[in-house]
């Protein structure tokens, strides 16, 4: 466990999920989540203004992917993104990479399966 928390950015266009994935990282005492935003356009704008130490972040989101989101938010070097999908294909994955992502979790996941992506 870290001195202060890890100030998480969770992005999630179902508020249900959205809100399962708040209270699953809210168990891990050195994570914090500071902002919660349904769309990529909004995720880009509350990482500028609250400048996590990591996005979580959906890739099928309205207004904006999460991986358009995320080539964004490493172009301007604001945060690392970790992205969480259905959507597995080769096509998605490559993007990813490309975008910089640091992780790549496919659902359904549990906490096992999320918390060394956000080791890393």
């Amino acid at each position: 466990m870290t001195d202060s928390p890890i100030h998480i950015l969770l992005v999630e266009d179902e508020t249900l999920i959205r809100e399962a994935l708040a209270s699953l990282l809210a168990l891990e005492g050195d994570l914090e989540v500071v902002a919660q935003v349904g769309d990529g356009r909004a995720a880009v704008e509350a990482a500028c203004e609250h400048r996590p130490d990591l996005a979580v972040m959906d890739v099928k989101m309205p207004v904006l992917d999460g991986i358009t989101a995320a080539e964004e938010l490493a172009r301007e070097a604001v945060c690392p993104v970790v992205l969480l999908t259905a959507f597995s294909d080769a096509d998605l994955v490559s993007r990813a990479a490309e975008a910089g992502v640091l992780a790549y979790v496919t659902k359904p996941f549990g906490p096992s399966d999320l918390a060394p992506a956000l080791a890393v």
